[in-house]
């Protein structure tokens, strides 16, 4: 039967359940979405504020060299928001769960890299959806690190890129969207200078002075092919089988399932939650409105505070200490 449990600003004992839970023993899997790296600044898709944002298509990217071309100008700008971003308290407790071995195993919806920043082995993280720091060519099956891509997408770009950043840099910092490009911007009627707000638009409503027809799109260099594709999941686009065999496996070995910060609306995070609970195992959804999951067999806590607090507060009741190089973990007795 499912429990909602609504938690309100500075719930100790809130936290002091959850920690006894991660503490049960059997295997735990944690589950995490765009909540979770919005405290680094990456945006998520459907906050409140955000707005009609329209995210990249698969079948649009694949089927359209403008479309390409347009991405890669976006991406250029926004990469500097990627690369720089750094884990958040959430990351951070969520790598040392699992250096303690009280969490082994994260599934991340996320293409930030964030969780690997913060130090979760790479052996018992799986990207779901790929990551935005690594390039593939559709043609030919070529990869390219993506921070090398960028240095040669400044070095073919360099004028585009300079009246971009100078645009921006009169109009506020470009917003970084969660396909890792930067939103366009638009001028109001008659202004002669660039609008002040960064919106999601059309390319209709980009200034004269800059075309993304005048961006020189990277192109493979292996094949010399045009289709070159950031190494995520697009909206429409198909998970590899490996990926998803290595989801279900994963959800198969564990005793519980942890979903962290997403509303589950992609089928290939829905159907982990939905196995789990036809499994029978504990199944616990924490985040700030409604998930696809939210008729299923889980406890599911409501809360505004900020995940990577929530975990935070959890980790300190969870306390792992090093005691002649074993890791003992302890929760306070009181709840």
């Amino acid at each position: 039967m499912k429990r909602t449990l609504v938690a309100r600003s500075g719930t100790e004992r809130v936290a002091a359940a959850l920690a006894e839970r991660l503490l049960r023993p059997g295997r735990t899997l944690v589950l995490t979405g765009a909540g979770l790296s919005t405290e680094s600044g990456i945006p998520d898709y459907r906050s409140p504020g955000r707005g009609e944002y329209k995210p990249m298509l698969h079948h649009e990217f694949v089927g359209s060299a403008a479309t390409r071309q347009r991405y890669w100008a976006r991406s250029a700008l926004g990469w500097a928001t990627i690369i720089q971003s750094q884990p958040n308290a959430g990351h951070k407790m969520l790598a040392r769960l699992q250096q303690s071995g009280v969490v082994r195993d994260i599934i991340t919806q996320n293409v930030d890299g964030l969780h690997l920043k913060a130090g979760s082995p790479a052996e018992d993280l799986l990207e779901l959806h790929g990551t935005l720091f690594r390039a593939t060519c559709s043609n030919c099956g070529a990869t390219e690190d993506r921070k090398l891509l960028q240095d040669r997408l400044e070095a073919e770009n360099v004028e585009w890129l300079k009246i971009a950043r100078t645009m921006h840099g009169e109009a506020g910092r470009p917003t970084t969207r969660p396909d890792g490009d930067a939103e366009p911007w638009r001028r109001s009627p008659g202004e002669n200078a660039p609008g002040r707000a960064a919106r999601p638009d059309g390319d209709s409503d980009i200034p004269e002075e800059l075309s993304y027809l005048d961006f020189a799109a990277p192109r493979c260099l292996h094949c010399g092919s045009d289709s070159l594709k950031p190494d995520v999941v697009f909206f429409g686009g198909s998970i590899e089988r490996d990926v998803t065999r290595a989801s279900l496996e994963k959800t198969d070995a564990c005793d519980r399932l942890w979903v962290l910060g997403t509303t589950l609306t992609t089928y290939s995070a829905f159907r982990l939650a939905r196995r789990a609970a036809e499994q029978g195992k504990e199944l616990f959804i924490c985040t700030d409105g409604d998930t696809r999951a939210d008729e299923l067999d889980a406890v599911v806590l409501r809360s505004r505070e900020r995940l990577g607090q929530l975990l935070s507060d959890v980790g300190k009741l969870v306390a792992p200490e090093e005691h002649d190089g074993k890791v003992e973990v302890r929760v306070p007795l009181e709840q």
